[in-house]
């Protein structure tokens, strides 16, 4: 597409103090965000400069505020504010879209773009000069992970389709509605989960809940893993296999605790400290069901145990 001449020498003005600001605020989020969160930035094309002046919207083509934008991505909807913390203590933030997450423009029987973007410049230095880029107002979206993976996947398709298409655009947005929903899911899961319809139990589940609350009390907090669902799954199982009831592991363990070993033990994992302390208590318990064929589970025993020879 022809870019005129005006509009081609503003944006070849403008692109160096845009890569500079890229730039320096891509050191300022790589290095603030977590590292779960995706980032990402992007200084317009020159046509698609072109093409935004076209829509009647700018004023001032110098000033447009998403001449460079940049993503944050977050897990979900209740990460959002975490992201906001991390704008507000390294940008001014001039304004945003939409004013506030309590009111829409959009119809409930609509589901047009309207993720939140933050307008912003870089702080000012105290005591130092501005550099002319420093001033240059831009935009942060920030988005869930279902919402950018709508947005990469529909994005050509709504935006910079060949084709005019009525039902391409319908299915594009049926989507959105569908992952709305899933993440109004996501976002109230505790609510949800206490409804009589899904709050519910298995007994597999109830054995989790109890080894791990078993655990929590043993064990302290530093020695015990982020992911004490698979813990507790780990250590029912071995329970299961063994025919060890819990009541049993936690007699084993409190006696191991008084004297100095169990859970006071700091060079093994918690989940083999409680099949060292059942094979010092019940070594008979261990040996038969190693010997016996055909066994589902199997005993993770490496020599860091250091337990009978034969278990090596």
């Amino acid at each position: 597409m022809k870019v005129i001449t005006s509009l081609s020498q503003i944006y070849l003005e403008m692109l160096p103090l845009l890569e500079k600001l890229e730039e320096r605020v891509d050191t300022i989020m790589k290095g603030q965000l977590k590292n779960q969160w995706h980032y990402e930035s992007r200084i317009k094309k020159e046509e698609s400069f072109a093409l935004k002046m076209e829509t009647g919207r700018i004023s001032e083509a110098r000033k447009m505020e998403d001449f460079f934008a940049c993503t944050i991505v977050v897990e979900n909807y209740n990460a959002i504010d975490d992201a906001l913390i991390i704008i507000k203590e390294n940008f001014d933030e001039k304004y945003r879209r939409p004013k506030s997450i309590k009111y829409t423009i959009k119809n409930p029987d609509s589901f047009p773009f309207d993720d939140l973007r933050i307008y912003v410049k870089l702080k000012e230095k105290k005591n130092l000069p501005t550099s002319e880029f420093e001033s240059i107002i831009f935009e942060i979206q920030i988005k869930t992970y279902l919402q950018y993976a709508w947005y990469i996947a529909t994005h050509d398709l709504i935006y910079k389709s060949a084709d005019i298409s009525w039902s391409k655009q319908r299915i594009a947005y049926q989507i959105k509605a569908i992952l709305e929903n899933a993440e109004l899911t996501i976002g109230s899961v505790d609510t949800l989960s206490e409804s009589p319809m899904i709050s519910k139990n298995t007994k597999d589940f109830n054995c989790m809940i109890k080894c791990k609350n078993f655990i929590e009390k043993m064990w302290e907090k530093d020695d015990l893993p982020d992911d004490m669902m698979r813990l507790s799954k780990n250590v029912a199982s071995l329970l299961q296999a063994l025919r060890i009831p819990l009541a049993g592991l936690k007699r084993i363990i409190q006696e191991e605790n008084s004297i100095g070993r169990g859970a006071k033990t700091k060079n093994l994992s918690p989940y083999l400290i409680i099949l060292k302390s059942i094979y010092i208590h019940n070594p008979e318990v261990i040996d038969g069901y190693r010997k016996s064929p055909n066994n589902s589970f199997q005993l993770y025993i490496p020599k860091e145990l250091e337990i009978d020879n034969n278990m090596l």
